[in-house]
């Protein structure tokens, strides 16, 4: 699992977040944290949506790479915008995650004794997206069994990170799905909420 995490780690470093920061450089304004993580998954589907249509997988590295090198290229100072610190977004984060250990980390993955701990809340749903992610890994538009011959009108962004980070970074569906999604999820969220909340007028206790 730790093996996993660190992976993740990387993948989330430089396909989600430098992005997010890099988009932000190219449009020459102040750096907002509420925007990196929503602008990097952005970014990271759209790269390995265009290497799977192109049908040329290092297109995704190449296209993320580029992006990278051309946002910190940008001269001028780095300025965060304004907003709450990311200092008072470190508590809530804190506790959300403690949440999901206890309500979500545990669920899909295999056990110490070989057994699949299978997460009951909609686990064909799930199954789903682990097989959809699987197949967003060899081409597209995915083969996704069951549903031949029908145009697959579904959201394929979440799926497309997947797909990118068991390609690149060989992190499996299961542990995207209940484990790094949804912290890489919570997070976004919390420094998205405190933005709202500052830009609606709140003070630091809203």
């Amino acid at each position: 699992m730790l093996a996993d995490t660190l992976r993740y780690a990387a993948f989330a470093l430089f396909a989600v977040m430098g992005p997010g920061v890099a988009l932000q450089r190219l449009a020459r304004v102040p750096i907002d944290a509420a925007l990196v993580l929503p602008l990097g998954i952005a970014a990271t589907a759209g790269a390995c949506w265009l290497s799977l249509a192109a049908g040329v997988p290092w297109l995704y590295p190449l296209l993320l790479g580029s992006l990278l090198a051309a946002g910190f290229a940008v001269r001028g100072p780095w300025r965060p915008a304004e907003g709450p610190s990311l200092r008072g977004a470190i508590a809530p984060i804190a506790a959300t995650v403690a949440l999901l250990a206890v309500t979500q980390y545990g669920g899909n993955r295999v056990a110490a004794s070989g057994e699949f701990l299978l997460d009951n809340l909609v686990p064909y749903d799930t199954a789903f997206h682990v097989g959809l992610s699987r197949e967003l890994t060899l081409g597209y538009p995915p083969q996704v069994p069951g549903v031949s011959g029908f145009p697959l009108g579904y959201h394929l962004g979440p799926d497309l990170v997947r797909a990118a980070a068991l390609r690149w970074a060989a992190v499996d569906p299961y542990d995207s799905i209940n484990r790094f999604d949804v912290t890489l999820g919570a997070i976004a969220l919390v420094l998205g909420l405190r933005a709202m909340a500052r830009a609606m007028g709140g003070g630091p206790f809203a």
